[in-house]
């Protein structure tokens, strides 16, 4: 996610369940303080997939201080001779996504934007050696049950300022399986199958079972050696999660990306990071020595904020079992108690929406012994998606 992303949602983004009203916005409110026209945010990873992320302000008075550019065009052009062809919104990123893992190491590259008529482009960049990163770990606060993942990392000559990105990957499961007796020896004893059209009990396939949830990181996080005696980066905070959150259910995985950036770049996104963080607008005045460096190179608008950075990658993978953290949650608001709701006759509307019921005696029961499960219990799907990362490492289907 974008870089106005800051610590102030990761409380927000952890939970997965903020709402926010759409805002129908008119062209007067597309104004920032100091009249820029856009924000771009632009990585070119050389062996893995670059992004551009573009947004436009908002009118003070509105509830949001920038909404995303859906509508542009984007591309990566190499003084090889290379050109990604166009690119356009990925809404389930919210970003402008470009494979660019083969691309020729060697090469220059720049990034080139269409908007509104308005032709936006940084200048060809030098792609930074990125070092490996030697240690990516985490530690577990027993106090607070707080999840706390660092990096370790040096340096070396030419290279003093790094940057960090993130992944997420995490299993979601429903709570019920429709396909067998359930846990407490409890049984399903109703649902309906039209609201299932996939269960296969026959094959003994339940494609509502496991999900798997993605997210992308939504700071800035950068940190430079250079006025270090030694080049070398040790426990440095990637980021930190309450171990109650549903993402340590079963099984997460961060991917660390690490690359290196320049002093010009490390220079605009300190002075990003204290702003934001201070002000939690992007489009906060920026000082006046400070300058991204993309430029508009036709139609006239105002140059855009923001920064372009090429570099080569390097990355880790750590994966938490949900059995080895402690403090996790120990309750679960997925179903109803029976003595909270009463069975209509000669049917109850929510199993055509997907409501099971359930009752550890499937005769001879009391209302006391039902439980009516909301669909997000039964169906994976409700909050997560199907899609499983091909190197995820079981096989749960």
């Amino acid at each position: 996610m974008p870089i106005r992303l800051t610590i102030l949602l990761f409380a927000a983004i952890a939970t997965l369940s903020s709402c926010v009203d759409e805002y129908e916005v008119g062209e007067e409110q597309l104004l920032s303080s100091d009249g820029t026209a856009l924000y771009i945010d632009g990585r070119i990873l050389v062996g893995a997939m670059s992004y551009v992320y573009i947004e436009q302000p908002l009118a003070l008075n509105s509830p949001n201080s920038a909404k995303y550019v859906e509508d542009a065009t984007v591309w990566i052009k190499g003084d090889n001779g290379y050109d990604s062809g166009p690119i356009y919104y990925n809404k389930e990123t919210l970003r402008y996504d470009i494979d660019t893992y083969d691309i020729d190491t060697d090469a220059k590259y720049k990034i080139v934007i269409t908007h509104n008529g308005n032709t936006y482009e940084s200048d060809f960049l030098v792609s930074e050696p990125a070092p490996e990163i030697d240690d990516f770990y985490y530690s577990q606060d027993q106090q607070s049950g707080c999840l706390i993942f660092y990096v370790d990392a040096r340096g070396n000559d030419n290279m003093h300022n790094f940057m960090w990105t993130f992944e997420e990957d995490y299993e979601v499961h429903a709570s019920v399986n429709m396909l067998y007796t359930m846990h407490d020896n409890g049984y399903i004893i109703k649902y309906d199958p039209s609201a299932f059209p996939e269960l296969d009990k026959e094959k003994g396939y339940n494609p509502y079972l496991y999900c798997w949830t993605h997210a992308n990181s939504s700071s800035i996080n950068i940190y430079s050696t250079s006025n270090l005696t030694e080049n070398v980066v040790k426990m440095h905070e990637i980021y930190r999660l309450n171990a109650s959150y549903t993402r340590f259910d079963h099984l997460y995985c961060m991917t660390l990306y690490q690359s290196a950036i320049s002093d010009e770049a490390y220079n605009y996104y300190a002075t990003m990071k204290r702003l934001t963080e201070l002000t939690g607008n992007l489009f906060s005045p920026m000082p006046s020595d400070v300058k991204g460096n993309i430029t508009c190179t036709k139609g006239g608008q105002k140059d855009p904020r923001g920064y372009i950075t090429a570099s080569h990658v390097t990355y880790k993978r750590l994966f938490v079992s949900g059995d080895e953290i402690t403090l996790k949650r120990t309750y679960k608001y997925d179903y109803m108690p029976g003595n909270n709701f009463k069975l209509e006759q000669p049917e109850d509307p929510r199993f055509a929406l997907g409501y099971v019921l359930w009752s550890k005696h499937p005769t001879n029961y009391t209302q006391e012994d039902l439980r009516l499960y909301y669909p997000e219990a039964c169906n994976c799907q409700k909050v997560s998606t199907k899609i499983k990362p091909e190197w995820w490492p079981n096989d749960l289907l």
